[in-house]
């Protein structure tokens, strides 16, 4: 590898979502719905694992984010929570109310 590339070690950030959770908290109530409108209308036709692991990965960004997620999407957050389906466990460990 060459150029920035180089330079950046992917393995010293693990840290992925306290930033699109600041991001979520700087928006206004519309761009909050906007935003779950939209990921629901990209995500909607993904299979199943692949929609609750999206909201998994929202809820850990903010929580309000990966319900909204969820409403959007027309899925329960215990449905999220349980979820034990293509490698994924259920998430005793991470509360989701």
């Amino acid at each position: 590898m060459t150029g920035d590339a180089a330079h950046w070690d992917h393995r010293e950030d693990n840290d992925y979502f306290s930033q699109p959770g600041n991001l979520f908290r700087l928006m206004n109530e519309q761009q909050k719905t906007a935003l779950f409108d939209n990921t629901a209308e990209a995500v909607g036709g993904a299979q199943h694992f692949i929609q609750i692991r999206h909201i998994r990965n929202c809820y850990q960004a903010d929580p309000e984010y990966g319900r909204g997620v969820a409403k959007a999407l027309g899925l329960f957050m215990e449905v999220v929570r349980d979820y034990q389906g293509y490698e994924m466990k259920p998430l005793s460990e991470m509360q989701i109310v």
